[in-house]
């Protein structure tokens, strides 16, 4: 069922977006954007049920429809979405793990064959690896501490008074 639902978001992506009255080309970025990629969870998941009562499994009613992505946007799109969505399943990523899920997922999909039927290269793809890194980078690097601040406080600061009883502003000068 989960698998049904993951498939129809692509389905009902697109008719809304034809619907809106969106270019052909947008509407072939979201047809394009998972490709025939497996929906790795919920086959990870069904596997191990398999394996436990001794079933065969059919890795194809866990892949995508497709198509597979047929221009270099839609392979950009398709390895930033899955990019992103994994390095939210980590808490506090570092910059080596983010290096990690990025190779992995761009590795997996040209083991797949994800992109032989788009043109874009593997210097194109390197590169693209460099900028996933820095624009996650960006986003999941650490901050230190702000001295006097507990941001797990309803207030944010431990030591004042709330922020509703404070003026931001300064007073007014007398006239």
């Amino acid at each position: 069922m989960s698998c049904r639902i993951l498939t129809n978001h692509v389905r009902d992506s697109l008719e809304l977006a034809k619907q809106a009255g969106l270019t052909e080309r947008i509407c072939d970025l979201i047809q394009q954007h998972h490709g025939t990629n497996v929906m790795t969870y919920f086959y990870q998941k069904a596997k191990d049920l398999a394996v436990a009562s001794d079933q065969e499994l059919d890795e194809g009613t866990f892949r995508y429809p497709g198509p597979k992505p047929q221009s270099k946007e839609a392979a950009i799109l398709m390895m930033a979405d899955s990019i992103e969505a994994a390095s939210r399943t980590v808490s506090n990523p570092t910059t080596l793990q983010i290096q990690a899920i990025i190779n992995r997922i761009i590795d997996d999909a040209i083991a797949d064959n994800q992109l032989d039927e788009c043109d874009i290269t593997m210097r194109e793809i390197y590169s693209l690896k460099e900028s996933f890194l820095r624009a996650l980078g960006g986003i999941h690097h650490r901050r230190i501490d702000y001295p006097g601040y507990d941001f797990t406080l309803p207030h944010g600061k431990a030591e004042s008074r709330p922020l509703e009883d404070s003026n931001p502003l300064p007073p007014k000068p007398p006239s």
